[in-house]
């Protein structure tokens, strides 16, 4: 994985936040644009809507701890050839 696969995936991520975000957003109103105010509807809006986030932020985590692991191990690679 490189620098630039790193970004794309960054990327991805955060427009899919950003999608989510929209829709959750629509998803607070009715089919009239009007705020959905009930309580436990709103709740379970918020559990889906994170549930969904949390995977994105952990793509973006498990993407650099990846990326961080090959360069390590690239790193460690050319150090033993010089040995």
């Amino acid at each position: 994985m490189g620098i630039s696969d790193v970004s794309k995936t960054y990327f991805v991520a955060c427009d899919m936040i950003h999608n989510l975000t929209t829709e959750l957003y629509e998803s607070l109103h009715n089919d009239d644009g009007e705020p959905i105010t009930d309580t436990e509807s709103i709740r379970s809006l918020i559990k889906t809507s994170k549930s969904k986030l949390y995977q994105e932020l952990d793509l973006i985590t498990e993407t650099t701890i990846e990326y961080n692991e090959q360069k390590n191990n690239s790193r460690k690679k050319s150090f033993n050839k010089m040995s």
